[in-house]
């Protein structure tokens, strides 16, 4: 096939499809840098947004499982389960050479995308994304203290465990 003809192609199957609003990171493969919810609700459980206790983490369990993902693997493991915030402490414990990676962003950038994906998934209906209580008055309030939340237990850690991004 001609350059032409595929370029008309590519051109007529993307008028077919309806492209996405946003893309918010969700991926199915463990060794992808996604989410990974169907692992991590073993954990975690189902909320998505919200650990009352990390403290039930099945801790041996999740360090077999990963453990084991690892050796098939033979390649460091990069979760980025935002959930992960709320057992900052406990992964240092449970797993010796981990290395936090915190991507720092604009606040205001990150409030305008959690509006942005609020707006989108629940219609202005219900709060979206990551939280440390059930209800928030303002989205601002909610991005302020993930923030603050991540950046407390952060600075708990040993410098060397931790590097920090900055993405605008």
């Amino acid at each position: 096939l001609s350059s032409t003809i595929i370029t008309k192609l590519i051109i007529k199957l993307k008028k077919n499809l309806s492209s996405p609003i946003n893309y918010y990171g969700h991926s199915r493969e463990l060794l992808d840098v996604n989410d990974n919810y169907p692992i991590w609700d073993k954990y975690f459980g189902k909320n998505h947004d919200l650990i009352k206790d990390p403290k039930l983490l099945d801790e041996k369990s999740l360090l077999q499982f990963f453990t084991n993902i690892h050796k098939v693997a033979n390649k460091p493991i990069l979760t980025k389960n935002g959930r992960n915030i709320f057992a900052i402490g406990l992964f240092n414990k449970i797993f010796k050479n981990a290395i936090f990676i915190v991507v720092d962003r604009n606040i205001k950038d990150v409030i305008k995308s959690t509006k942005k994906a609020k707006k989108h998934f629940f219609k202005d209906r219900f709060s979206w994304g990551l939280r440390l209580k059930q209800n928030y008055t303002s989205v601002e309030s909610q991005c302020e203290d993930i923030i603050n939340h991540i950046n407390l237990n952060i600075n708990k850690l040993p410098n060397e465990k931790v590097y920090r991004i900055k993405f605008e």
